[in-house]
């Protein structure tokens, strides 16, 4: 049985509307220990970035980390500390560690320097020049990355084959150490079993949701059980009130698709719209541990406030979130959410962006490279669903 907005509400508040609701011992047996094991087909080795100055404070969140890492699965993790005041500093020492131990992926801890793009394309309202935060930067190695002006912003790519490693990037939305801090403390409650999350996903469709939400959550299924799946997309659902008071709740993982800017989203209301925004976000109390944030620029890391990044890191559960820094197009959330089901969510993440790279080749609108906004915030290696 799929589990409708309107049910998991009645469950958790019986004032609100709705006749029809699971019952409080089902709802009970869904919430589970959330320490688990990811699909390691080998030992994968993980790299860590960090700023010199930072790693003096965050050194022993940072080691408890790779030792739960460590612990539970088949994954080594070593930490590099610097001082790279340049993304060509940084990528260099990368490319270094990748010849030297070839690692999986890296986590960009704290301030560590930000590439930029220049996507330049034609839409029928004119032409388009637009540049953004990329963390393909990092993730493609044994490419070439070209600035013709010296501006410091990328204007082209050249790369043989594809990426080599999948990044994540830690990164707080205002300078403050303490979240970060605070994020390993939960990230550790986490691995060792004492934070309890509902075992369930929460959709929220706003944009056409009577055609897409169906789609969404026939998707789903691949990692949960229907019973588990918690259906936001009706039009008289998918309101700011529901949103919040849904994601007060607590689950695993969150699916939204909506409108969006770097510190807020549409949502659509029965008469006009309403904005989430970083405000709200960061007085989200319970949240989710994975995010899915289908919605442009969310994942705007460069700028104070950005939406996901309070998602990660202003709540009780939030540990990691998929978003774009720039227009969120030629990245398949479905494509996704079909390769977690044998993965954890940088291998994932690794795979859509490879699969977007050869994409490029032939296909005009993935060629406009806006996917290399596409942005993992947070944790990269949790494992969702059944």
């Amino acid at each position: 049985m799929l589990i409708s907005m309107q049910m998991l509400m009645t469950a958790a508040a019986p004032s609100s509307i709705g006749n029809e609701s699971p019952s409080s011992d089902r709802l009970a047996s869904q919430t589970i220990e959330t320490k688990g094991s990811v699909h390691s087909k080998a030992v994968e080795k993980v790299a860590i970035l960090v700023q010199k100055d930072e790693y003096a404070i965050l050194r022993p969140y940072l080691k408890q980390y790779a030792a739960d890492i460590a612990d539970a699965f088949s994954f080594k993790i070593k930490i590099f500390k610097g001082s790279w005041s340049t993304p060509f500093d940084a990528r260099s020492k990368l490319q270094k560690i990748y010849q030297s131990f070839n690692v999986s992926g890296c986590i960009l801890v704290g301030n560590i320097p930000i590439a930029y793009y220049m996507a330049e394309y034609d839409l029928p309202q004119g032409h388009i020049v637009h540049a953004f935060p990329t963390d393909l930067y990092y993730m493609d190695l044994d490419g070439t990355w070209i600035d013709d002006n010296e501006d410091g912003i990328f204007e082209e790519r050249i790369d043989p084959d594809t990426i080599e490693i999948w990044v994540s990037r830690i990164k707080t939305p205002i300078d403050d150490l303490n979240l970060i801090i605070d994020f390993f403390e939960k990230n550790h409650e986490y691995r060792e079993g004492m934070l309890e999350v509902p075992h369930r996903v929460m959709m929220f469709q706003e944009n056409d949701g009577e055609e897409w939400g169906p789609r969404r959550v026939e998707v789903l299924k691949v990692l949960y059980d229907p019973s588990n799946i918690v259906a936001v997309y009706h039009e008289n659902e998918t309101t700011k009130a529901n949103y919040i008071n849904t994601l007060n709740l607590g689950h695993e993982f969150l699916f939204v698709n909506s409108h969006g800017s770097p510190w807020m989203q549409y949502l659509k209301e029965p008469i006009g719209s309403k904005y989430f925004t970083y405000t709200d976000a960061k007085n989200i109390e319970k949240g989710c541990i994975f995010y899915l944030l289908f919605c442009c620029e969310v994942g705007k890391y460069d700028v104070n406030d950005y939406l996901a990044g309070w998602y990660v890191f202003g709540n009780s559960y939030g540990l990691a979130a998929l978003a774009s820094t720039t227009v969120w197009e030629s990245i398949d959330p479905i494509l996704f959410i079909n390769k977690l089901n044998n993965s954890y969510v940088g291998e994932a993440f690794f795979e859509i962006i490879k699969y977007a790279d050869l994409a490029a080749e032939t296909d005009p609108i993935v060629a406009r490279n806006l996917y290399y906004g596409a942005t993992l915030i947070g944790d990269p290696i949790l494992q969702l669903g059944d």
